[in-house]
């Protein structure tokens, strides 16, 4: 297994970090609050990846769900134009595999974030094809409607299984970043957001609480795992 490597922590910002301003507006040295994340290398192999990959490809599937916004008729809806993702239906005993090391790997989330973690909820392999996208949205509520599995989650966790190209002519997803808000952020302010360019192995973690989206795949196939802890 290779070495497991924090690259970003909090308000550290290296020049080589797949990790910017999401604004090309932005002047050269200017500083914008930056959301409070955990950024980390190699947490899984390239081996697995590429296996984890395998695994979805053959897998079935279902267009992915979401609850609607705390104020609206409550639910669980599918609707691609704010979520066109597809969750794979690994089997068991795969998805047991990356809940382990998630498991293992709470210590460090509790350390960082300085809370008390409790279950980790099921791991969602997801696949975006071209087009495939989710606009700006919390992965948490504190709305008393919500069920308690959404209303107790305190830290996201994101894991890219392929990487995102650089180029036109690299290999990799194209578009597809993950793009991080501060905890200030409100729908259609024109706050940035932090972005962060998949590579393959790396996880991401974040509040629960704080707005993220998922800007469209324009080409190639974007895989990842989602989950959570309470």
């Amino acid at each position: 297994m290779a070495e497991i490597k924090v690259i970003l922590s909090g308000d550290d910002a290296a020049a080589n970090l797949p990790v910017q301003d999401s604004s090309s507006a932005s002047s050269p040295g200017s500083l914008r609050p930056r959301p409070e994340l955990l950024l980390t290398e190699n947490f899984l192999e390239a081996e697995l990846c590429e296996s984890l990959i395998q695994a979805s490809r053959s897998a079935e599937y279902r267009q992915a769900r979401f609850h609607q916004a705390p104020g609206d008729e409550k639910g669980i809806l599918l609707d691609t134009s704010t979520r066109n993702v597809k969750e794979m239906i690994v089997f068991k005993e795969t998805r047991a595999l990356v809940a382990k090391r998630l498991i293992s790997y709470k210590p460090a989330l509790e350390a960082h974030f300085g809370l008390t973690l409790g279950e980790c909820q099921r791991p969602n392999f997801l696949y975006y094809p071209v087009g495939g996208r989710y606009v700006a949205h919390t992965d948490s509520a504190d709305d008393p409607e919500y069920p308690d599995y959404v209303r107790n989650r305190q830290v996201s966790v994101i894991i890219f299984l392929n990487s995102q190209a650089d180029s036109d002519a690299a290999e990799g997803y194209r578009g597809g970043s993950l793009i991080i808000y501060t905890p200030n952020y409100k729908i259609g302010s024109d706050e940035p957001g932090v972005r962060v360019s998949g590579k393959a192995g790396s996880l991401v973690a974040f509040r629960s609480n704080v707005f993220h989206e998922v800007e469209p795949v324009r080409a190639g196939e974007r895989f990842s795992v989602t989950s959570w802890f309470a």
